[in-house]
Parts: C-alpha cells; structure tokens; sequence
C-alpha cells in the first residue's frame, strides 16, 4: 500500500473519531440540558404547591380562630358535660353484632341518600343495580311527598332498575340529615354501603372497598376521608382539615365520610339507641355534622373494643384517578351541603362540641388517626 494511501486512511480515520467525538459530546450536552431543565420544571412545580399549601393552611388558620372564641372552653358551650354511658353503648354493641350474625358477609346493601334530586337518583340506581356482590338497593326517603312506585311502567324502569324487590324505598317523616342512618327493617346483609345520589363509585372499586371491610367490620371503610387537628392559641380547640393534598402527603386521617363508605349494619342501631342525648338536636339545628357524630361513635367503639393492640376505626380505599376526574367535572353544577359559606368553619366547632358531648372534655375527642 502507498503512502499516499495510508495517509488518505488515516486522515479519514481521525476525521470519524473526531465527529464521533463532537456527537458524543452533543448527546451528552442535551441530555445535561434536558434533565437541568427537568429538574428546574420539578422544583417549581414542588414549590407552587407549598405556597399553595401553605396559603390554604393560613386560610384554615383564620377559619379555627374565629370558631376558637366559641369552642375552645368547656364552660361556653351548653354541652359542656357528657352524661354518654360507653361501658352502655360497648354492651349494646356486642348484643347488635350478635343479632346480625345471621345476616349475610357475602354481599351487601346500597344505601342511597337522596332529596329532590331525581335525575341524580335515577343514575345511581342504575349504576349500582350493575355492580356484583349488591344483595339489594335501599333509598332514604325524606321528601315529604309519596316515592316512586314500581306499579307505575316508567317509575319501574327509571327508579327500580327493572328488578321488581330488588330497590326499596323507606320512608321517613321528617327531612332530618340524620334519616341516613335509621334503622332498616328487614335488612339482609351486615355490611351497609352509604352512598349520596351524586356519588358513582367504580364497580371494581366498590368490590375492592367491600373486600376491605371484611377485614375491618368494625371500622368505617371508604372512598374519602378528611382529618381533625388539635389547635391552640390561648385555649384549645379542634379544626377540621378538608385539605387533600395535607391527608395523602402525611398519610393522616381520622374521619371517613359517609357519602361513600362502607359500615357494618350495627351502626345504624347504635346511631338510634346509643348516641349522646345532645348530638341529634345538635346536628339537626345546623343540618351538618351527621357524618362526624357517626365517625365519633364508631371511633368510640373501636378504642373501647381494643384490648392490646389499637385497631383503626377508619380505613381509606382509593378509587381510579380517572373516576376522581370525571367525579369533579360532574359535580360542577351541583349544589350541596359542602359548597354552602362558612361550611368548615361549622364542621370545625362541630369536632369540637360533638367531642365534648362524647368525651365530657374539650381537650378530648373520640377521634384518632388511622393505624
């Protein structure tokens, strides 16, 4: 081989090392960028979300203290002794859970709360009439008018899934938010799923939550959950934290709502007979609260069971991102209980004046974390 050859070869030999060497250089330059630039996006994105959260921390702050004047101190609140037996309520429980022994664990009872929101309660009929494992659909009815009836061929068709017996409707003489959680005659199943009318949980979901509740019969089981915090500045008070974000970050949560939860039927027969005389009135005066007084008497229950080892008294099941999404976009234009002013702030002095009424104390509440 010439010289003149080998000088050719090599010369393009070098050139390919070096354009290799330039691209090389270039691959690892963007890549450097990219993950800067990445790592930029989630810094920002880390600090939104604290001053958001620390925005609505202040938020709740100022709520608490406008509830602390008249919650904090024992003295201001007309429910200021507890005259609530639990050693009472601890027997009506063992004597409840042995009356439903019979009943079935293998399926369970739809409990729909509704009023005057048909088009609402026709979905959700039809919705769970779908779903496996559902022995049958009660609804609470509290409008003071007569409820569907399955004689009627559109009635049975919108409001009854076209399964005659299988939807029944109890009805009630008062429009009481406590009318949820009455007692239901002929019930065939231990285990109640309470659900508003405007709450679809996923089939797959629901199966999941039932599954969770074999596990914890005497807890409450459910799809949302909030917590309650212990606040003082001068006195003490509690505060109800709606915050989401707050719940899932710290993995701490107390009450399980029941807009969607399940519970075991005894409940609904501890919640008539055994409650502290003060909390029906005192619920039904600001038409809130109902599912805090429930969680409180669960909570109750649970502790006082607990022997050796702290069980938890509520128990979160996630459902589907997708079902959250589509869930917030439907509820746009539906009013409800939540969405009316000053809607924390009560749900913060309730914490604190149901506790006293349960507890004899302020500085107490039947409420703790879930374990």
């Amino acid at each position: 081989m010439s010289f003149l050859k080998i000088r050719r070869i090599s010369g393009l030999s070098s050139h390919c090392h070096c354009l290799l060497g330039y691209r090389s250089a270039l691959f690892f330059s963007m890549k450097r960028r990219f993950y800067t630039k990445a790592f930029i996006v989630s810094l920002t994105f880390i600090l939104l979300i604290t001053i958001m959260q620390s925005l609505f921390v202040v938020d709740e702050k100022r709520l608490s203290r406008k509830s602390r004047s008249k919650t904090c101190s024992p003295t201001s609140s007309p429910h200021a002794k507890s005259s609530w037996n639990l050693s009472s309520a601890l027997q009506a429980d063992k004597e409840y859970d042995f009356s439903l022994s019979s009943k079935s664990t293998e399926t369970f009872t739809v409990l729909i709360n509704t009023f005057k929101r048909r088009s609402l309660l026709k979905r959700a009929v039809a919705h769970y009439s779908k779903c496996e494992n559902v022995s049958n659909i009660r609804v609470v009815w509290s409008e003071q008018v007569k409820p569907p009836s399955a004689l009627n061929q559109t009635e049975m068709h919108d409001y009854f899934a076209r399964h005659f017996g299988f939807v029944q409707y109890d009805t009630h003489r008062t429009t009481s938010i406590q009318n949820r959680y009455a007692r239901l005659v002929n019930l065939k199943t231990q285990a109640v799923f309470h659900v508003d009318d405007d709450v679809r949980i996923p089939c797959h979901s629901l199966e999941s939550g039932f599954q969770q509740w074999k596990k914890h019969k005497d807890a409450l089981v459910g799809f949302e959950v909030r917590a309650h915090e212990l606040v003082g500045d001068g006195c003490i008070s509690f505060r109800y934290n709606h915050n989401r974000f707050d719940i899932w970050w710290k993995k701490r949560y107390s009450i399980t709502l029941t807009k969607a939860a399940f519970s075991h039927a005894k409940y609904l027969l501890l919640y008539e007979t055994n409650l502290p005389s003060d909390v029906r009135s005192y619920v039904d005066q600001r038409t809130n609260c109902e599912d805090i007084a429930m969680q409180m008497l669960v909570s109750s229950i649970v502790r006082g069971k607990s022997l050796t080892e702290l069980k938890s008294a509520t128990v979160y099941v996630p459902a589907s991102t997708f079902y959250k999404i589509t869930s917030k976009l439907e509820k746009r234009n539906i009013q409800g209980i939540s969405s009316n002013v000053g809607h924390i702030e009560t749900r913060s002095n309730c914490i604190s004046d149901l506790s006293i009424m349960f507890m004899g104390d302020s500085y107490q509440t039947p409420l703790y974390y879930a374990t």
